[in-house]
């Protein structure tokens, strides 16, 4: 999914690979604990600052369509 966000246009993409930071440990909790998911990658579609999709690993085609949503 990485490689298929580098050049995505059409919407802001922010990237955070958490287990490559000083706090990995607190946001793995955090995640897991209250945002209810163990899987990576952890992907949370916003339009207008509001949450319209969580998912997972997707093809670039259903990542699109969660961003439409």
């Amino acid at each position: 999914m990485k490689s298929s966000v580098a050049n995505f246009s059409g919407a802001d993409i922010w990237l955070l690979e958490y287990d490559l930071t000083d706090y990995f440990d607190t946001f793995r909790r955090f995640k897991e604990q209250e945002l209810g998911n163990d899987q990576i990658p952890y992907v949370r579609y916003y339009a207008d600052g509001v949450l319209v999709a969580e998912s997972n690993a997707v093809s670039e085609q259903t990542f699109r369509t969660h961003l439409r949503e």
